[in-house]
């Protein structure tokens, strides 16, 4: 916990600085994922019946896993379950930050 106003500067200021980093930390991961997989898909060895390929490249297992995600539809749910949608949702309470 910040004890005075100057260490609070000094943490907003490396907390800035670090989520700065983390955007284009993420932005490279995504463009070098774009190159990776692309390659790993065509060229890659079939590992499952799923789709899974996999690719050696000297040090490196690279591994292409697809996968789904199925999420359900809330505005549909809601409209279906009219009054009663709000007894099968559950409020998760946290935190947010920001510092601009």
């Amino acid at each position: 916990m910040c004890k005075n106003k100057t260490e609070l500067y000094k943490i907003a200021k490396e907390y800035k600085a670090l989520l700065k980093q983390k955007t284009e930390i993420e932005a490279k991961l995504k463009e070098l994922k774009a190159e990776l997989e692309p390659y790993v898909m065509e060229h890659g060895v079939p590992v499952n019946s799923n789709g899974t390929r996999m690719c050696y490249s000297r040090n490196y297992k690279i591994t292409c896993i697809p996968c789904l995600r199925i999420d359900p539809d809330r505005d549909k749910l809601q409209k279906f379950l009219g009054d009663s949608y709000s007894l099968y949702t559950k409020n998760i309470e946290y935190t947010q930050l920001r510092v601009s």
